[in-house]
């Protein structure tokens, strides 16, 4: 998008009222800079919270895994999802 980045994008999405509560977890690009990485963390981390979510991120030396468990109304167990 080269007059828009993903973190534009996203404020745009949840300036809709419909959209306020839509969750965008992570929108990345081709040049992503250390500090784009540490704002999209940030965001997700944030959005989560608000969701009363966690965010567990671990490293090891073959790559990074990040975990996001969101509550489900409704429910009493945690909906947990990996990505790697």
């Amino acid at each position: 998008m080269p007059e828009l980045d993903g973190f534009e994008l996203g404020k745009m999405i949840h300036a809709h009222p419909r959209f306020q509560n839509t969750a965008i977890i992570f929108i990345s690009g081709v040049r992503l800079t250390d500090l784009d990485r540490l704002k999209g963390i940030r965001g997700m981390w944030e959005r989560l919270r608000r969701l009363n979510g966690t965010l567990e991120i671990g490293s090891n030396g073959r790559g990074t895994r990040v975990t996001a468990t969101i509550p489900l109304q409704g429910t009493t167990s945690p909906m947990r999802q990996g990505f790697a």
